[in-house]
């Protein structure tokens, strides 16, 4: 009997341990879904960015200025950094360093 006595915390502690390594391998997949789904954002972000940029450039190549595009620059896909993009692409464009992006 003394055998099984020494051995039930150790069964328990480990029974413990289970469930907590369980709790933080999820925790660690959620973490990295977030992660990935956060830079898949930012990456559209960045593909948006850069078609507007280069949508400017062309309008500056064909000698359109920036009063005859002003409407199609804040045309930006629906995203959380729609407000942002918009202003750093006038901000860009201006080389202004007094913008804010709020």
């Amino acid at each position: 009997m003394d055998g099984i006595n020494v051995w039930m915390p150790l069964v328990d502690r480990y029974a413990e341990y289970l469930v907590k390594f369980r709790n933080v391998s999820f925790l660690e997949h959620q973490v990295e879904e977030q992660n990935k789904q956060e830079q898949e954002k930012l990456e559209e972000a960045e593909i948006a960015i850069r078609k507007i940029s280069d949508r400017i450039k062309n309008e500056e190549k064909k000698g359109r200025g920036l009063d005859d595009i002003d409407g199609q620059l804040l045309e930006v896909p629906n995203t959380q950094f729609k407000g942002q993009l918009a202003g750093l692409m006038v901000c860009s464009v201006l080389k202004e360093t007094w913008c804010s992006f709020q």
